[in-house]
C-alpha cells in the first residue's frame, strides 16, 4: 500500500451528518487510505495472465483444428466445401451467445461465467477428441463454442473492472490481444505435429485443448479476484431477448455456410427460407429491445443506445471488425487448403509456412502497448486492415512456382497486422464507451461481430471458391489447375473484405482520437469541465487581482462559485440553512445530509469513500410520489437551495405530490474527497465518476426521517440540471434508464467542443446591435493599434497597463464583460446587470468604468495554489480535461468578431498547462477529450421521457441540441423540446413566490414542465 502523502484524509464514514459542528473541508470526506500504486496489484497480474490464457486458449484451439482440417477430412470422409462447417459451427454459437452471457457475466458475477466457461470448453473439447463421424465433431464443436461465449466477455470485463483508464489499461489489452498470436503459434504447432507425428493424429488436437482448458480452470479459480456486486440494482435478465437474438444469429449463421456445403447452394429452398427467417427475427429482436428501453424499466439484453455511441463509431467499429475478420480468418482458412491439398505440403511444413504470422502478431501487440496512447486510433487500424487486405492480395496473385519468400512468406508475415491492430484498439474503444456495468456485454457485441464475420466470411468465400473451382473444372478438366482458380477466387473475396474495412475506417473513424494512455494512472481522460458558468456581480476584482490577466477567464467560469453564497439566516458551519416559508408561517429547516460514496468507482483497489452531500425538502411529498433531483453542477449545492423553495423543484413537486433533492457534485463545496487540488488529487474528478456517483445515490440513499423507500427503480425518480448540469441530465436518462424515469435537461451543452469561439459570436448575433457594434469598433481599433509598437505601449499606459508586456494579456481584459452576458435573469435578485452596464458605459464614452475592468499582469506562480480555497480549479480541471470550451476569436479571419483575435486556442488554453503540471499518476492531456463526452449523444442525444429547455439569447445554445448544428427535432410530450423566447441561460430554473408575480414566459414555460412530467408519471405520452 502506499499511501499518497497529503492529497488525501482519513475520516469517519457515514450517511448521516457528522456529529457537532462541520466546518469546511472537514472530517466526512474519506474512511481510508487510497492506494495508488503506479502498477496493478499482483493480483491483477495474475487475472491479466489468466484471462489472456482465455484469448490463447480460443485462438489455439482454431489453429490447430485449421492445420488439421485436410486430415479430418479425409479419416471422416467430409468433403472440402463441408470442411468450413469445423470452424463455423464454433463460430456460429460462440458469437450467438456471447450477448446473453456478456450480460449475464455483468450481473451475476464475471469470475463465475468464466469459470463457467472454461469447464464447459474443457467437457466438449475432449468430447470431439472421441468423435465417431463428422455431424457428431460438428455438435460437439459447437457446444465446445458456447464456453468460449462465456469466458470471452467476462475476460474483457474482468480486465475493464480491475483496470481503469490509464496506461495499465492500454498495456493489458494489448497483452490481451497477444494472446492471439501466442494461442496462434502453439495452436499450428500442436496441429502439425500431433496430426503429423502422434498416433492419435488429429484427434490429439482436441486433448490437448481440453488440457489447456483445465489450467485456465484451476489458474483461474485461484488467481482472479472474487466478483464484485453488479453496480446495477434491477437484475432482470431479458430472456425474450436472448431467445430472439440467438435463434436468429443462428439461422443466419447456418443459412450463409449450409449454402456453400449443399450441392444446389442458394438454389436449395431451406436455405433461402431460413435467411429470410433469420432476418425477421432480429427485426423482432431490436424492435423488442426498443421496447424494453424505452416504454418500460425492464432492463434490455443490449441497450440499441449502445450502438449510437462516439456518433456511431461504437457501430463503425464492429462493422470494421466484422469484415476485417471475415478477411483474415477466411485466409487463415483456404491457406492451410492451399498448402496441404494443393501444394501436397505436409501439416508440419504448412505449420512451418504460417507461423512468421504468430511471431509478428506478437511484435503487433507490442507495438500497441507502446504507441496506442500516443497514436490516433485511426491511423493503427487503417494500417492493420490495409496489411490483411495486402497480404490477401498476395496470395490472389501468387505464382505456384515461385519462391516462398516472394508471396508466402510476406504475406503471413503481415496478414495478423489487421486482426491484432484491429482487436487491441478497437477493444480498448469499446471500453471507454461502455459504462461499468457494461463492460462485459460490450466486450460480448464486440467478439459477437467477430465471430459472425468469421462465420460471413468463410460461407461466402466457400461459396464462391466452390462456385469458381466447379466452372473451371467443367471447362478445362483439370482439377488441379481449377483448384487453384478456386482458391485464388476466395483469396479475392478475402481481398474485398479487407478493402471494405479500411474503406470504412477511413470514412467513419476520423476523429477518434488517441484511445490508450501515455502515462499515469487514473482516468486521466475521462473528466469533464466547460467554460462557463452564471455570473454574479461585485465579485470579479479579486480574481483579477489574484490571478492577473487570466482571471477573466477564470471568472467567466467560477463566478457562482465566489458569489451568491444562501445568506438566508443559517449557520454555515453546522451545514444548517434557513429558508423562509413562502406561505407566511414558520421558517423550515434545510439540514445537509450526507450519502457514502466510494472515491473510485471503478477501481476496486482505491477503497476510500467521500460524503456527497444533499438536502431534502419533503414538504409536498406524499408516500408514492416522484423524486425530483437537481444535480449541483459546477457549484456548491447551497447556491441551488433556493430551487428548493420557490425554483424548478418546489413546482414540480408541489404540483405531483413529490419529493425535492439537490445533490452536490463531487469536489465542489463540501463534497470534496481530497486534501488539496493538486494534479494527482484531480484524477478521480470525471465526468464517468460523477455520473455513477449519481446512479448510486438513486438506487440507494435512505432519506434521514422518511420511512418510505425511494429508490429506483421502485420510485420514479426525476432528473433536472442547468447548464453543466444539464448536459448531465441528459446523460443520466439516456446512460441509466432503469433508474431515471424522466430528466429535465436545461440550457445542456451535450457537446463539447475545444474551441469554443461561438460563443461570443452568440452575443454577437443576439445582443443589443448599438452595444455590439460600439464593441466591434473598438476591439478592430484595439487590434490594429496593438500592431504598432509605440501605439501599442501608449494604449497600454491609457488604461495604465504600460508595463504589461503581452498584448494577448491586455486584450483579454475586452473578453470580460462577454462573460456576464450569461448571467443575465428575468429576476433581478438572481441576475448580473453588469453587461448592461458594460455596454452603456460603451455608449456614454466614459471611461471609468471602462477601467474597472482591467487588472495587471500574469503571475504564474498563483496558478500552482493547490489548497482547497482554490475552488477554481475544480471546474477549470473538467475545462483542460474533457469539455474544452476555451472561448477566443473566430478561426475564420474574415468573420467578424467582438473579441480580438489575438486571443488564441494556445493562448485561451494555456491556463491548463500553467495551473496543472504533470503529476506522478495523472496528467492533464495535450487537448481536452471532448470526445468523451460526444460519445454520449452529442446535438443528437435523445430518448423518452427526456425533455430539453433552452433560452433563444443563450450564449451556449450553440453547444445544446438546439444549435443550428443539431438535427431538427419536434416538441412532443414524451420528447419536450423547448425554446423560450428572449430566454438566456437555464432560465426555466428560478421561480418567486407567488408564481403569478414571474414573467409570462416563465409561467407558461413551468405550466409546460408541470403537464409533460404528469403525462410521464402516469404513462399517458403515447
Amino acid at each position: 500500500m502506499v499511501e499518497v502523502g497529503s492529497e488525501l484524509v482519513k475520516s469517519g464514514s457515514s450517511q448521516d451528518p457528522p456529529q457537532g459542528q462541520v466546518t469546511r473541508r472537514s472530517s466526512h470526506r474519506l474512511d481510508e487510505e487510497v492506494l495508488v500504486d503506479a502498477q496493478p496489484p499482483m493480483g491483477f497480474t495474475r487475472a491479466l495472465i489468466i484471462t489472456t490464457a482465455c484469448t490463447l486458449a480460443m485462438v489455439m484451439s482454431g489453429a490447430s483444428i485449421s492445420i488439421a482440417l485436410p486430415d479430418i477430412g479425409v479419416d471422416l470422409g467430409i468433403s472440402q466445401s463441408e470442411l468450413q462447417w469445423l470452424i463455423s459451427s464454433y463460430a456460429l454459437t460462440s458469437g450467438c451467445f456471447l450477448l446473453l452471457f456478456g450480460r449475464l457475466a455483468d450481473l451475476f458475477g464475471r469470475k463465475k461465467v468464466f469459470l463457467a466457461g472454461t469447464v464447459w470448453s474443457l467437457a466438449w473439447s475432449l468430447g470431439s477428441g472421441f468423435a465417431p463421424n463428422s455431424i457428431a465433431l460438428n455438435v460437439m464443436r459447437a457446444l465446445h463454442g458456447m464456453g468460449s461465449a462465456a469466458t470471452v466477455p467476462s475476460a474483457i470485463g474482468i480486465l475493464a473492472h480491475e483496470f481503469p483508464p490509464s496506461r495499465s489499461r492500454s498495456i493489458t489489452f494489448a497483452t490481451f490481444s497477444a494472446g492471439a498470436p501466442l494461442g496462434g503459434a502453439i495452436g499450428f504447432v500442436i496441429g502439425g505435429v500431433m496430426t503429423e507425428y502422434t498416433s492419435v493424429a488429429w484427434r490429439g488436437v482436441f486433448y490437448v485443448s481440453a488440457g489447456v482448458a483445465g489450467l485456465t480452470m484451476l489458474a483461474a479459480a485461484l488467481a482472479i479476484h472474487k466478483d464484485e456486486p453488479s453496480t446495477e440494482k434491477d437484475r432482470r435478465v431479458d430472456w425474450v431477448g436472448a431467445v430472439l437474438s440467438t435463434t436468429a444469429l443462428v439461422l443466419l449463421t447456418f443459412s450463409l455456410a449450409q449454402s456453400s456445403s449443399v450441392k444446389d447452394g442458394w438454389r436449395t429452398p431451406y436455405i433461402p427460407a431460413v435467411l429470410v427467417v433469420s432476418v425477421l427475427l432480429l427485426v423482432c429482436f431490436v424492435s423488442w429491445e426498443y421496447y424494453l428501453e424505452t416504454r418500460t424499466t425492464h432492463p434490455p439484453l443490449m441497450r440499441l443506445g449502445l450502438w449510437t455511441r462516439a456518433n456511431g463509431r461504437f457501430a463503425a467499429v464492429q462493422l470494421i471488425v466484422f469484415f476485417d475478420w471475415a478477411c483474415f480468418t477466411t485466409w487463415l482458412f483456404f491457406v492451410t487448403l492451399y498448402y496441404q491439398e494443393y501444394k501436397g505440403i505436409s501439416p508440419v511444413g504448412t505449420t512451418v509456412r504460417v507461423l512468421p504470422m504468430a511471431v509478428s502478431g506478437l511484435l503487433c501487440n507490442l507495438v500497441v502497448a507502446l504507441v496506442v496512447g500516443r497514436i490516433s486510433g485511426t491511423a493503427l487500424i487503417a494500417f492493420g486492415c490495409f496489411f490483411t487486405a495486402l497480404a490477401s492480395l498476395l496470395f490472389a496473385l501468387i505464382v505456384p512456382s515461385a519462391s516462398y519468400w516472394a508471396f508466402g512468406f510476406p504475406a503471413a508475415a503481415v496478414v495478423v497486422f489487421g486482426a491484432d491492430f484491429m482487436f487491441a484498439t478497437g477493444s480498448l474503444f469499446v471500453a471507454k464507451i461502455a459504462l461499468p456495468h457494461e463492460q462485459s456485454l460490450a466486450g460480448g457485441i464486440f467478439n459477437t461481430v467477430n465471430q459472425l464475420g468469421t462465420a460471413f466470411g468463410l460461407a461466402i468465400a466457400s461459396v464462391v471458391s466452390d462456385t469458381v473451382h466447379r466452372r473451371a473444372l467443367r471447362e478445362s478438366g483439370d482439377e488441379l489447375g481449377s483448384l487453384l482458380r478456386g482458391y485464388r477466387a476466395a483469396f479475392w473475396t478475402c481481398f474485398g473484405f479487407g478493402t471494405v474495412a479500411l474503406v470504412l475506417t477511413v470514412i467513419f473513424l476520423r476523429g477518434i482520437g488517441i484511445v490508450g494512455h501515455q502515462g499515469g494512472e487514473g482516468h486521466g481522460n475521462d473528466n469533464n469541465g466547460s467554460n462557463r458558468t452564471t455570473s454574479r456581480s461585485g465579485h470579479h476584482a479579486r480574481l483579477y487581482t489574484r490571478f492577473g490577466s487570466q482571471g477573466v477567464n477564470l471568472w467567466n467560469l467560477h463566478s457562482q462559485l465566489i458569489g451568491n453564497k444562501v445568506q438566508a439566516g443559517g449557520d454555515q458551519e453546522s451545514q444548517q440553512f434557513l429558508l423562509s416559508d413562502a406561505s407566511g408561517g414558520k421558517d423550515k429547516l434545510l439540514k445537509a445530509q450526507y450519502f457514502k460514496q466510494p472515491l473510485d468507482h471503478f477501481d476496486k483497489s482505491v477503497n476510500s469513500t467521500f460524503g456527497q452531500r444533499y438536502w431534502v425538502n419533503k414538504e409536498y411529498y406524499e408516500p408514492g410520489g416522484p423524486v425530483f433531483v437537481l444535480d449541483g453542477g459546477e457549484t456548491s449545492g447551497e447556491d441551488r437551495l433556493p430551487f428548493l423553495q420557490t425554483g424548478i423543484l418546489a413546482i414540480l413537486a408541489n404540483a405531483t405530490k413529490g419529493l425535492g433533492i439537490v445533490l452536490e457534485h463531487r469536489y465542489y463545496g463540501e463534497s470534496i474527497p481530497v486534501a488539496d487540488f493538486s494534479t494527482d488529487s484531480m484524477r478521480w474528478l470525471t465526468n464517468a465518476q460523477a455520473l455513477q456517483d449519481s446512479a448510486n445515490f438513486i438506487a440507494n440513499v435512505k432519506i434521514e426521517g422518511l420511512d418510505y423507500n425511494v429508490t429506483a427503480p421502485g420510485t420514479k425518480w426525476i432528473y433536472y440540471g442547468g447548464s453543466y448540469a444539464g448536459a448531465r441530465a441528459a446523460h443520466m436518462r439516456v446512460l441509466y434508464p432503469h433508474l431515471v424515469h424522466g430528466a429535465i435537461a436545461s440550457s445542456a451543452v451535450t457537446h463539447a467542443a475545444i474551441d469554443y469561439w461561438e460563443y461570443a459570436d452568440a452575443v454577437r448575433r443576439t445582443a443589443d446591435p448599438v452595444c455590439i457594434g460600439h464593441l466591434t469598433t473598438a476591439i478592430q481599433a484595439i487590434d490594429d493599434l496593438l500592431s504598432t509598437r509605440v501605439l501599442a505601449k501608449s494604449l497600454k499606459s491609457w488604461f495604465e497597463l504600460g508595463e504589461l508586456e503581452s498584448d494577448q494579456d491586455f486584450v483579454s481584459v475586452l473578453m470580460s464583460p462577454i462573460g456576464y452576458v450569461q448571467g443575465q435573469n428575468w429576476d433581478s435578485a438572481v441576475g448580473s446587470d453588469e453587461w448592461s452596464r458594460f455596454c452603456a458605459a460603451l455608449g456614454s464614452g466614459g471611461a471609468d468604468s471602462t477601467l474597472g475592468w482591467c487588472f495587471g499582469t500574469r503571475d504564474d506562480s498563483k496558478f500552482r495554489l493547490t489548497d482547497l480555497g482554490q475552488e477554481w480549479r475544480a471546474w477549470t480541471w473538467q475545462v483542460c480535461t474533457e469539455w474544452g470550451y476555451f472561448m477566443g476569436a473566430p478561426p475564420n479571419q474574415a468573420y467578424p468578431t467582438i473579441v480580438s483575435r489575438r486571443l488564441t486556442l494556445d493562448y485561451t488554453s494555456a491556463i491548463c498547462r500553467q495551473a496543472f503540471p504533470p503529476g506522478e499518476h495523472i496528467s492533464v492531456p495535450d487537448w481536452p477529450n471532448v470526445t468523451a463526452v460526444n460519445a454520449l449523444g452529442d446535438y443528437g442525444l435523445s430518448a423518452d421521457r427526456l425533455a430539453f429547455i433552452d433560452g433563444d439569447e443563450d450564449p451556449w445554445l450553440p453547444a445544446t441540441p438546439h444549435s443550428p448544428h443539431a438535427p431538427e427535432r419536434a416538441d412532443t410530450v414524451l420528447r419536450p423540446f423547448k425554446l423560450i423566447r428572449t430566454g438566456v441561460h437555464h432560465h426555466d430554473e428560478n421561480g418567486v413566490e407567488p408564481h403569478s408575480e414571474e414573467p409570462a414566459h416563465i409561467q407558461a414555460i413551468h405550466r409546460q414542465e408541470i403537464e409533460f412530467v404528469k403525462a410521464w408519471l402516469k404513462g399517458t405520452t403515447d
